[in-house]
C-alpha cells in the first residue's frame, strides 16, 4: 500500500506526464498529421520538435516567474526544454510511423504513453531529488532517440 507522499508522487507522475504530452499530442495527431505534407516518421518528429519547444518555452517562462505557484530548481529549468526535445521524438516518431501503417491507434498509443512515462519519470526525478536516476534517465533517453532519429531516416515514404 502507498502512503500518501508516495501516492501523490504517482499521481503527479502520471498527472503532470500525461497532461503535457496529452496536449502536444492532440495538435500532433489532429492538426498536423491530416496534413498533405506530414508522410512518416521523420515529419512526425520535426513538428512534434516545434510543438514541444512551443510548449516547453512557455512552461520555463511560467515556472520561472513562478506563476504556476511551484518552486522549481535551476536544474529543472535548464533542462526541461532539452527534456521535451526527447519526449517530442518518442511522441512525433511513432505518431509519424502510424501515417505508414494500418495499425494507427496502436502507433499513437505508443507515442503517447512512451513520451507520457519519460516526462512523468523526469518530473518524478525532480520531486524525490534522485539525481542518479534522472542522469540514467538522460543517458538512456538520448540513445533511444538517437535511434529512433536514425530508424526514421531510413523509413521510405511513399508520396
Amino acid at each position: 500500500m502507498l502512503d500518501y507522499e508516495q501516492y501523490s508522487d504517482f499521481i503527479i507522475f502520471y498527472c503532470s506526464g500525461f497532461s503535457s504530452e496529452f496536449a502536444k499530442f492532440l495538435i500532433l495527431r489532429y492538426y498536423f498529421q491530416p496534413k498533405e505534407n506530414f508522410k512518416g516518421p521523420l515529419d512526425g518528429i520535426i513538428y512534434s520538435f516545434l510543438i514541444s519547444l512551443g510548449f516547453a518555452t512557455v512552461a520555463t517562462v511560467l515556472y520561472a516567474y513562478n506563476v504556476m505557484g511551484v518552486h522549481v530548481n535551476l536544474l529543472f529549468l535548464f533542462t526541461y526544454a532539452l527534456a521535451n526535445i526527447v519526449f517530442a521524438i518518442l511522441l512525433g516518431f511513432f505518431v509519424g510511423l502510424d501515417k505508414t501503417r494500418k495499425n494507427r491507434f496502436i502507433d499513437s498509443m505508443t507515442g503517447l504513453l512512451t513520451a507520457t512515462f519519460f516526462h512523468g519519470l523526469y518530473i518524478l526525478c525532480f520531486l524525490t531529488k534522485d539525481y542518479r536516476l534522472l542522469i540514467i534517465l538522460a543517458v538512456g533517453s538520448i540513445i533511444i532517440t538517437i535511434l529512433l532519429t536514425l530508424k526514421s531516416l531510413k523509413i521510405k515514404v511513399e508520396d
